[in-house]
């Protein structure tokens, strides 16, 4: 599963990744690879060191951590980190009133002009899906096919099991 010779010898050097500095990897996944779309990202998987790792090569202990990064370039990742700091203000608020919407906030780091990393969301939709999910040709250029997804997909599973707890109030 890892790459054995891809260790990395941690008495001459420290890798980590840039938005998790305290975390150092001890190897990575040969599951790594690249994306084939349209900006070609770098999914990045890697194996954490734990604490009480030694210096030594056992493989027989048990796997540590596993951390998945995205390395980006090509894309406006400034516009990313707006839209999810506008999803952290509203899951803030929905969480104050008791209604746990499970939105997902992964970490964005620009580390310059349309450079940057994005922490890897296991299990995600892709807005590619979710304008299928309305038809191959329709999707994308359906005026409302976000609004009817969430509408039909989103709303029946979260909104109605939190709107008692509106009314409630």
């Amino acid at each position: 599963m890892f790459l054995e010779e891809q260790q990395i010898d941690y008495l001459k050097e420290s890798i980590v990744f840039p938005f998790l500095p305290k975390k150092h990897i001890k190897r990575f996944d040969q599951k790594s690879g690249i994306f084939m779309s349209k900006q070609v990202p770098l999914l990045l998987i890697a194996e954490v060191k734990n604490q009480d790792d030694s210096d030594d090569e056992d493989n027989t202990k048990p796997k540590g951590e596993i951390i998945k990064i995205l390395f980006k370039y090509g894309d406006d990742l400034r516009q990313d980190n707006l839209v999810l700091q506008f999803f952290r203000i509203m899951d803030e608020m929905w969480m104050e009133k008791n209604m746990n919407m499970e939105m997902v906030r992964y970490k964005v780091l620009e580390t310059g002009n349309e450079v940057g990393y994005i922490e890897f969301v296991d299990n995600s939709e892709v807005i590619g899906s979710v304008h299928k999910w309305r038809g191959f040709w329709q999707g994308p250029f359906a005026e409302k096919s976000m609004y009817e997804y969430f509408k039909q997909e989103i709303y029946p599973i979260h909104m109605k099991k939190n709107m008692s707890i509106l009314k409630q109030e």
